[in-house]
This record gives structure tokens, C-alpha cells and sequence, in this order.
């Protein structure tokens, strides 16, 4: 998505962009993408968290002593999410956890990569 959200300053709550994955066939994640371009000033600043639809959290980037500007076109990667469904509404959470710069996000797409989910219920996963 093109998009110009604002990151609030100093604020670890931060901004929340939301991926709807309900209108596609449902996967068994086994990756997660997220390429985003994030207008900051110190990059280090910046922490992304992305949140499954079953609320697993995966912290993509934590405050670090990068003070290079910008992510641009940058991709992070996940396998946290192994084994959960796509279905539902995926979160990512940008928040900028130091004062006195701003960022902006001016793009970002999240990427699922998995295999059909199963239909059935396999001998080996049902209770004894």
C-alpha cells in the first residue's frame, strides 16, 4: 500500500497500519514479509512489531544505535508465525521510541508465504 501515516514522537504506542486477510484462501503460515519505506531520521529509532491474527507478536525491529536515516523498500522477515492460520486482520505496529525527531510511513506490504491450510484434522494431532 502508498500510504502517509504519521509516526507520533517518543510514543510506543505508536501507529498501527491493519492487513486484512480474510478475503483470501486461508494458509499455514510458514513465512512473514513486511517491506515497508519509513521516513525517519535515526532508523534506530524505530520499532516494528507485527501482530498474526491469532496475536502472536514478532518484533521485525527494536531500538538500536543505528543513526543512519530511513528504511527504504526495506524488508523484515519472520518464522514466528509458523504454523498459524492467514485468516483474519494482521497488525503492524511502527512506533518511534526516542524524542525530538518524527518519522513517516510512506509505504508498506505484508507478505504471507505458506501451504494450503489443512481441511482435516490428521491421526497424529487428535487426542488419544
Amino acid at each position: 500500500t502508498n500510504v502517509s501515516y504519521a509516526i507520533p514522537d517518543n510514543d510506543s504506542e505508536g501507529t498501527t497500519m491493519v492487513f486484512d486477510f480474510r478475503r483470501f484462501p486461508a494458509l499455514r503460515v510458514e513465512h512473514a514479509v513486511v517491506t515497508a519505506t519509513i521516513l525517519h531520521p535515526h532508523r534506530g529509532y524505530v520499532a516494528l512489531t507485527l501482530v498474526s491474527a491469532q496475536g502472536t507478536r514478532s518484533r521485525l525491529a527494536e531500538l538500536h544505535p543505528d543513526i543512519n536515516a530511513n528504511y527504504e523498500s526495506w524488508r523484515f522477515s519472520s518464522v514466528i508465525h509458523w504454523g498459524e492460520s492467514s485468516q483474519g486482520e494482521w497488525k503492524l505496529q511502527i512506533a518511534d521510541l526516542r524524542a525530538l525527531d518524527v518519522g513517516m510511513v510512506t509505504a508498506a506490504r505484508l507478505d504471507l508465504y505458506g501451504t494450503d491450510a489443512p481441511q482435516q484434522t490428521h491421526p497424529w494431532l487428535t487426542p488419544l
